[in-house]
């Protein structure tokens, strides 16, 4: 069964740039290269990598099928108490810009050195503000801020997130076959 650190490691491996290794994504995402390895054997066990010239690459389709309309569902989350921590959902970029926060608190990953005060909102892992404030990764965060929206959002909120997951996922792959033509 999927768990959400297997999300979370299948999401970094697609948003690196150069030739990665367990190890260096274990490091970015401040795991074990047990944990890395453990969730790419998961992913690929859920036909979302596949394994060619013994390295795991993403299945773009069916990964952005299960971004798109699986992860709500299998991994939801509910708003809990106030606290400190990063941004996410429609309080961060891309959204930010687009929805209208309003007066109510804002959805934030919790994270002691966070700067933004707002309702907890569990990440995929709990590493997630850690690894994305010690390894700035744009690409993961929008993805994993984008897929918060899905997580929590109502309708209007889902739907944008959805085409904005749809443009970045098909920049991604866009991005990746041109590297893997070379």
């Amino acid at each position: 069964m999927l768990k959400p650190i297997d999300l979370l490691v299948g999401l970094k491996i697609l948003t690196s740039k150069q030739d990665w290794t367990q190890m260096g994504i274990a490091a970015e995402l401040c795991l074990s290269s047990s944990q890395v390895n453990a969730a790419i054997k998961q992913l690929i066990e859920g036909n979302l990598f596949t394994v060619r010239q013994g390295k795991a690459y993403p299945v773009y389709a069916a990964l952005k099928e299960f971004i798109l309309f699986g992860v709500p569902y299998c991994f939801p989350v509910k708003p809990a108490a106030l606290t400190v921590g990063l941004p996410t959902a429609y309080a961060a970029e891309p959204l930010k810009h687009i929805i209208a926060v309003g007066n109510d608190p804002i959805p934030v990953w919790p994270y002691a050195q966070g700067k933004s005060r707002g309702v907890a909102l569990e990440p995929l892992h709990k590493n997630v503000p850690k690894a994305l404030s010690q390894y700035p990764d744009p690409d993961l965060h929008e993805i994993l801020v984008l897929l918060d929206a899905l997580r929590i959002g109502r309708a209007r909120e889902k739907s944008i997130a959805q085409n904005l997951l749809i443009e970045k996922l098909d920049k991604l792959v866009l991005v990746e076959s041109k590297r893997v033509a070379r």
